[in-house]
């Protein structure tokens, strides 16, 4: 989750939305050094409006060099589902690129 500056995504969403407290859930690969695909709940108040357009410019802004992510806004949650995708360069180590 190098690319991925949660700190700046948890303030935003603190600061719009009042959010609290959020969870990470993660799919390792085969070795367990790294992440295959990552969910985040960031949980919300009760009857909070979220404007989806607004949160998917703030998660562009502070996600980069993954695969893809998407978002789901649910009840009183925000979903943002992460799936990275690794190549080995010459010497065979992992690294992480956007196919963006």
């Amino acid at each position: 989750m190098h690319f991925i500056q949660l700190n700046k995504i948890y303030m935003e969403l603190a600061r719009r939305y009042k959010c609290h407290r959020f969870e990470v859930f993660s799919n390792m690969n085969r070795t367990g050094t790294s992440p295959v695909e990552t969910m985040i709940e960031f949980w919300l108040p009760h009857d909070t409006t979220v404007d989806q357009k607004k949160l998917g410019a703030i998660l562009e802004k502070y996600i980069s060099n993954v695969k893809f992510f998407h978002f789901v806004v649910e009840g009183d949650s925000i979903f943002l589902i992460i799936n990275y995708h690794k190549k080995k360069n010459m010497l065979g180590i992992d690294f992480e690129y956007s196919l963006n």
